[in-house]
């Protein structure tokens, strides 16, 4: 570019200075642009010398702050498309806030819950059961429908692997968003475990099943089923607030809680078990067809167990993480007590894995030797600090089943004390005893060889009319004499095994505190197909 020369209204010799600086610099310009156009200089130089000359600025580092505003406004054409998806919110952000900056009015209603605190102490158990809705299920399009037969659970929240795991069973499962907005209904067969991965929003699920119970039930994060335990959700005891009693509205007591409870010193829960479960060879829980799985069984590395002479059964040794400390240990028949614990310096609970026939009749004990066999449990007691009395209009004075008098102690009463014993051919039925008197029968004994030994118990209404004592069996309702092996398979009330013994065909059991408001009747009957062994012992009393 030349510059021109200024004009005549300055005065002569100004006019001449200036003008003769102007013709120096269109030299110099247009030297330079022929030192270009010979290639003696480059462009970059010459680019480098025009900035220099004229303070332009170069390419390249240009700032924000060079930018004049007000010339124009940036558009999306020159934005980048990360950037766009960010503003639209579709592209994954990762802001941190600034500490102290998230308000209370920030969060959503119940957005922060236990599971997310750290002053709560959680189970591993997700499963709810006090939330479940009994007789209820889910129907392929997400509306809650009534089925007797079925229960639904409350939600599930998943993890980030969208992975749950449950008893082994068959369940409907629903499947939502984090809002609990229906995706889809789901499902299971005989399985311990479902993967929700499929369904980019789902975030948790609801649980409907017609076979298990619905108390007993594990459902837990992570790649495999852990051992049942309660759900609970507990404030923790160094951040629970100081609390007097007339501030307590709501609490619960269990009975370890309680001086008028004592524990059995039975350990094994036979009431709580999951059924189709047991520990793989190196401890890990995992599904298995007719086997059980005991809920943890609290012990320490100074404890010693014991067990009856004649259980057998799976069980390992676990740490407080759910870590087995073990290889898969068995206790066989004739032998009494446990491995020793002492170099499993961090056990913190147990696991026992019985078969369905041993499944109700463990006994477990700490202490110097094993103890005669007690069902797990708690039973009411009375001390002289804290006497328990009953009230008359719980359990009236001289009174009992049926609303008849069946009196409170043995004034009254007249001693049964019944013993048959002998060797019966197939289908032979012997009476043991038989009375219209108001009765109480503190113990009824079965013994026998084979598992098929059976006995008949009656009793009476008050018009004289008979009713036999039945097993149901669950799958079809259908009613079952009561047989050692129908007992065994599908328990009766108030059974206590005494002896199972399928090496040395020896059987043993005892039906304990049966009453009876208008008389009974006890016979034994062999229902095996060739002579068989049987003994029957009764003692009690009836009422004159």
């Amino acid at each position: 570019m030349t510059i021109p020369n200024v004009g005549t209204d300055l005065g002569s010799d100004f006019r001449n200075i200036i003008n003769l600086l102007i013709d120096v610099v269109n030299g110099q310009s247009n030297a330079l642009q022929t030192l270009v156009a010979e290639g003696q200089l480059t462009d970059e130089q010459y680019s480098d010398l025009l900035i220099l000359l004229n303070a332009l600025i170069k390419k390249g580092e240009v700032t924000v702050a060079d930018i004049n505003t007000n010339l124009g406004k940036i558009g999306l054409e020159h934005l980048s498309d990360a950037v766009i998806k960010a503003i639209a919110g579709t592209a994954p952000v990762n802001a941190v806030p600034a500490d102290k900056s998230i308000t209370t009015l920030k969060l959503n209603d119940k957005a922060v819950t236990a599971r997310k605190t750290s002053f709560f102490s959680i189970s591993t158990n997700k499963y709810n059961k006090n939330t479940t809705l009994r007789g209820k299920s889910v129907d392929v399009d997400g509306t809650i429908i009534d089925d007797t037969t079925r229960w639904l659970s409350d939600f599930i929240e998943l993890d980030e692997s969208k992975i749950i795991n449950f008893t082994r069973g068959t369940y409907r499962i629903g499947v939502y968003t984090k809002d609990k907005v229906w995706i889809t209904r789901s499902g299971v067969t005989d399985s311990s475990q479902y993967n929700a991965s499929s369904y980019p929003d789902a975030r948790c699920v609801r649980l409907s099943n017609a076979s298990l119970p619905y108390d007993t039930v594990m459902v837990n994060a992570g790649s495999a089923l852990l051992p049942y335990e309660e759900f609970y959700e507990k404030l923790k005891s160094e951040s629970a607030p100081l609390l007097k009693k007339k501030d307590i509205t709501d609490f619960s007591v269990t009975p370890n809680d309680e001086v008028h409870f004592k524990k059995s010193a039975n350990l094994y829960n036979r009431y709580t078990l999951q059924k189709d479960t047991s520990m793989d060879t190196t401890g890990v829980i995992t599904a298995e067809v007719g086997r059980y799985l005991s809920e943890k069984i609290a012990v320490k590395s100074t404890d010693v167990v014991y067990a009856k002479v004649d259980n057998i059964f799976r069980y390992c040794l676990y740490d407080a993480d759910n870590k087995p400390l073990t290889s898969r240990l068995t206790k066989v028949s004739g032998v009494e007590k446990l491995t020793d614990f002492s170099p499993y310096t961090k056990a913190a609970y147990m696991l026992v894995s019985p078969v369905e026939i041993m499944k109700d009749t463990i006994m477990l004990n700490k202490g110097t030797a094993p103890l005669p066999y007690e069902d797990y449990g708690y039973t009411l007691i009375s001390t002289p600090q804290y006497p328990i009395k009953i009230d008359s209009a719980i359990v009236p004075v001289g009174t009992g089943t049926g609303g008849t008098s069946t009196g409170t102690g043995i004034a009254g009463t007249q001693q049964i004390s019944k013993t048959v014993s002998g060797t019966y051919a197939t289908t032979v039925v012997t009476d043991v005893y038989s009375t219209t008197s108001i009765s109480e029968v503190d113990y009824l004994t079965l013994s026998a060889n084979n598992v098929n030994a059976e006995v008949i118990i009656t009793s009476y209404d008050k018009t004289g009319a008979s009713q036999p004592y039945v097993i149901i069996n669950p799958s079809d309702n259908s009613k079952l004499p009561l047989t050692i092996a129908n007992i065994v398979k599908y328990g009766f009330a108030d059974v206590e095994f005494l002896q199972y013994d399928d090496g040395a065909s020896q059987y043993k059991l005892s039906f304990n505190g049966l009453k009876f408001s208008n008389g009974f009747k006890v016979q034994i009957k062999n229902a095996h197909t060739a002579n068989i062994n049987i003994t029957a012992q009764l003692e009690g009393r009836y009422y004159v």
